[in-house]
């Protein structure tokens, strides 16, 4: 007999009714999907895993390892054993993951590349043996790791072994606790030491529990693979009822996503978003856009986005993105010119015809989260230009006239016309159309609308029109702006202006005129201008100032004052709410219809942007509250050479990023991104290299930058992003310094000095060496020329000493000669005074005679010729005498004499007359005087005289 569990039986009913009641789900709005196939981040197939860090960094446990996006580059890092990665959870700057027959972590190191650091060494020896670790948790400061046999407790670089009854099913963080689960114990929680039970009921004990999700205070909503979902407070089970059918989509993996909302992962049934009541809000699959109806895990990123790890592949769906594409028809694509929200309908013009939806809003005030399935209006095929509300009608401009909806009908005013733009005008029941050819009016009587034929007198095609109090203002791209004067009596236009640069303006071309504050201003190719009525010209519109001397295509204002502009296909907005500001769009660059821009502001919640693939909706007041600053990472740095080497891989470990680099390495790569994946395709960078940049460089979207040849120096990279305009990162930089070739260091330069030093000495003191010999030489020289003119001079001296001596010589010889000749006069003048002596006269004058004689006799005896002699003689024979008396002291005064009357070469007759005596004494003397010379007769007189004296 085959027996039931009761609280089987009751999940089987909550199943089934649950199963009948769902109805086709259908969102508005399908959120961004970034698709990441396996030939993108060039892995396995299979992910089970996702994780982040506090840089932002996406990590995923995938079939061939540990896959790490940073929101442009992926890299993959394989554990020792090469097998896949089952499991990943970031802590800090530790990035733990759990493989086959393996887990540990990897860790970046000094250089920011992933390192990794195996715990299986810790292990007992008994318990090594064990398959794929598939989940981690963290419990006060340790790790634990599940594998289905086994779970170990990483603490303090030693590890504990739980073992389970059956199999350990699940093991997640949930709130402050570690719950694991194991068939035939339950759900149970981790103390630090051992295992608790958790829940007691039988069926936690039956059935395989995927998730666990703290709900507030004692609740848990608690989803099992197959069994469906259950709520668990303080300690009590009871079935709770979601619209997903468990049975035929096994549900794997659960994560909160919001207050009340949940993201459900199935093992072939796509992702699914419920409420907090069960009910599907959202249902995302294969044929909505992902890759895979198979999901291993969910995780919500840093910016609220879900992530997917997929049976193929990765997908990210940007659920909390303010900006969200709606498509109208997914068969094809369609160009959006008009939209309006409508009695609960919004109404789209496209570019063939008009696409409408009614709205199941569930009590939301943004329309992006309301159910809705958009459905072609066959009658209205045709470009559809504008959607305009008038006294509760919806009325279209089109190609091919206008029309209005009367009772969900499509009914026709007037056709045969192009149609751009209804306003309404004066009179309270007309309204004033632009035409492809001039203007027209539109009369209205008891919800029916009726032409009234077009206003003559003007035929251009004024696709912008804005009516004052006085006049009709239009706009021509290319011929200026029209104000128009209308006489309704005549329904005749009386005259018209046309105003260009001549008015004002900056330009002819490109103005377009919009209304804002009530009153017309123009677009223009340099900011915004309004009317000056006194002065009937255009003036630059200040309350705009912001928009100044930028070209600008459409203006809007929406409900709460801000004013709505497209530049350049660049959507933005001035907001009014504090300080005027300007925000920008990013997401929506080059999207939306170039000339046909369009936006429609329903209210701070709901702002519609008409695409070129379809309409995109911004929640503005969640942009204004959630407006996110984008990061930028530098992820990775290397060498472009043959070996490509890093030097940097991109994981900080909470230092300054800083290296010295050998001069080898003076060529780098930069590689740099930003983890705000939502708006990759819009993020745009700008770099600086201080010590070589002068000036940043211009924002684009590259992603790398080459610097090469750099020279030896000390560098700082810089890097920064923006989404925006005016919302940039903050500065990310790299410090580094090129060391210089081994011939250019610190070290090889002070060789340099020395050796400098070294040979400014060594030729110093060369050419001092050289100038002490040419000093020496010149002093040799000098001394040469002394010593010639020395000798010149003693040559001189001598030539004059000769002459004086020569002089002196003539004049001692004359002197003797006179004293020769004196002597012999004297001896004349004696002997003729003997001879009259004997005369016979004597007597008379014997007195006189004898008195003559006395004197003559007295001059023969005088000293006073010889003193004069021998003063003559001295200088002319320097020393003579003394000479000889030095070596001859025995010699006589006469001795003398006659020495030096020999020296003076004189005859002995002369020597005889000088020292009157007779030649015979002289002979005598000459015979002495050689005694007392001790020299022989041989020996020349004069001769040794000369000698001895010289």
């Amino acid at each position: 007999m085959l027996t039931i569990n009761p609280k089987k039986a009751l999940i089987l009913i909550v199943l089934v009714i649950s199963y009948a009641s769902v109805l086709a789900i259908k969102p508005l709005i399908s959120p961004q999907i970034i698709n990441y196939s396996s030939e993108a981040y060039r892995g396995g197939t299979q992910n089970w895993g996702i994780d982040q860090d506090k840089q932002g960094i996406i990590y995923i446990a995938n079939n061939d390892g540990l896959l790490a996006f940073n929101g442009h580059y992926w890299h993959i890092y394989k554990t020792p054993n090469l097998t896949s990665v089952r499991s990943v959870k970031v802590q800090e700057n530790k990035i733990f993951v759990g493989a086959q027959d393996e887990f540990g972590y990897f860790e970046p190191n000094t250089s920011g590349t992933l390192e990794y650091h195996s715990l299986v060494h810790l292990v007992p020896k008994e318990n090594k043996r064990f398959a794929d670790i598939w989940s981690i948790s963290f419990y006060e400061g340790g790790v634990l790791f599940r594998a289905k046999e086994v779970i170990f407790y990483y603490n303090k670089k030693s590890i504990k072994v739980f073992k389970p009854a059956f199999e350990w099913e699940y093991m997640d963080q949930v709130k402050n606790r570690v719950l694991a689960h194991s068939k035939k114990i339950g759900l149970v929680y981790f103390d630090g030491n051992k295992w608790e039970q958790f829940g007691k009921e039988p069926i936690l004990a039956e059935s395989v529990i995927s998730s666990v999700i703290h709900l507030g205070n004692e609740e848990y909503l608690i989803s099992t693979l197959k069994d469906g979902f259950f709520s668990l407070n303080a300690g009590k089970l009871s079935p709770k009822f979601t619209e997903i059918n468990t049975a035929e989509n096994r549900v794997y993996t659960g994560t909160r996503i919001g207050d009340n909302r949940f993201a459900y992962g199935t093992t072939s049934g796509g992702v699914y978003v419920i409420d907090i009541n069960g009910e599907i809000l959202n249902h995302y699959s294969y044929s909505g856009g992902l890759q895979a109806n198979s999901n291993r895990a969910l995780f919500l990123d840093q910016g609220k986005n879900l992530w997917m790890a997929q049976n193929d592949g990765i997908d990210y769906l940007a659920i909390n993105s303010s900006v969200k594409p709606i498509y109208l028809d997914q068969s094809k694509r369609v160009t959006s010119y008009a939209i309006r929200y409508f009695n609960g309908n919004l109404f789209v013009g496209t570019s063939n015809g008009i696409y409408a939806t009614a709205l199941d809003t569930k009590g939301q005030e943004d329309l992006s989260l309301a159910y809705g399935d958009f459905q072609y209006i066959k009658s209205s095929e045709g470009q559809v230009w504008s959607l305009s509300q008038f006294s509760n009608k919806l009325l279209v401009g089109h190609e091919d006239g206008s029309f209005y909806f009367d009772n969900n009908n499509l009914a026709p005013i007037y056709s045969g016309i192009g149609t751009w733009n209804l306003n309404s005008s004066l009179k309270i029941d007309d309204i004033v159309v632009g035409t492809y050819f001039g203007l027209r009016r539109i009369g209205s009587h008891d919800g029916k609308f009726f032409d009234k034929g077009i206003i003559p007198g003007l035929e251009e095609s004024l696709r912008f029109i804005v009516l004052d109090k006085r006049s009709i203002w239009g706009s021509h791209p290319y011929r200026g702006i029209y104000r128009v004067f209308v006489d309704y009596e005549k329904n005749a236009v009386k005259n018209y202006k046309i105003y260009n640069k001549n008015s004002g303006l900056p330009s002819n071309l490109y103005n377009y005129v919009y209304e804002v504050d009530d009153k017309p201003v123009i677009a223009t190719e340099k900011g915004i201008y309004q009317y000056n009525e006194v002065k009937d010209a255009f003036e630059p519109y200040t309350k705009l100032a912001l928009l100044s001397k930028m070209s600008i295509q459409y203006l809007k204002q929406d409900t709460e004052g801000n004013i709505w502009f497209v530049t350049n296909r660049k959507v933005g907005v001035v907001d009014f709410s504090s300080v005027p500001k300007i925000y920008y769009f990013p997401q929506l660059d080059g999207k939306t219809v170039g000339g046909f821009e369009h936006i429609y502001a329903l209210n701070k919640d709901n702002i519609f942007i008409a695409g070129n693939k379809g309409i995109y909706h911004i929640n503005y007041q969640k942009y204004r509250q959630s407006i996110q600053k984008p990061n930028v990472l530098i992820s990775q740095i290397r060498v472009p050479s043959s070996k490509d080497t890093v030097i940097y891989g991109g994981y900080q470990n909470g230092e300054q990023i800083s290296h010295t680099l050998r001069n080898s390495f003076n060529s780098l790569h930069f590689e740099f991104s930003s983890t705000l994946f939502d708006y990759k395709e819009s993020i745009e960078y700008s770099y600086l290299l201080e010590g070589l940049d002068k000036d940043w460089s211009n924002w684009s979207n590259k992603t790398e930058k080459d610097y090469t040849n750099l020279s030896p120096g000390k560098y700082v990279f810089k890097i920064k992003s923006r989404n925006g305009i005016d919302n940039e990162s903050d500065l990310v930089s790299y410090k580094f310094t090129i060391l210089p070739k081994w011939y250019q260091t610190k070290f090889m330069y002070a060789a340099y000095l020395f050796l400098l030093v070294a040979i400014i000495y060594i030729g110093y003191k060369w050419q001092e060496r050289n100038h002490k010999k040419a000093r020496e030489k010149l002093r040799y020289l000098h001394q040469l020329e002394l010593d010639r003119n020395e000798k010149e001079i003693v040559r001189l001296k001598n030539e004059k000493l000769e002459s004086e001596i020569d002089f002196k010589n003539r004049e001692l010889s004359s002197m003797t000669m006179n004293l020769v000749q004196r002597g012999k006069v004297l001896t004349k003048i004696k002997d003729v005074i003997s001879t009259l002596a004997q005369s016979e006269r004597i007597e008379e004058n014997s007195t006189n005679l004898r008195h003559l004689v006395r004197l003559i006799k007295e001059v023969e005896k005088g000293n006073q010729d010889w003193d004069n002699f021998t003063a003559h003689f001295n200088n002319v024979n320097s020393d003579f005498f003394n000479k000889l008396k030095e070596k001859f002291p025995d010699l006589t005064p006469n001795e003398l004499k006659l020495c030096a009357f020999i020296k003076m070469n004189l005859s002995s007759k002369e020597i005889a007359q000088l020292m009157n005596i007779t030649i015979k004494a002289v002979e005598v003397g000459r015979y002495r005087l050689r005694k007392k010379l001790q020299i022989s007769s041989e020996t020349n007189l004069y001769d040794f005289l000369i000698q001895i004296t010289k």
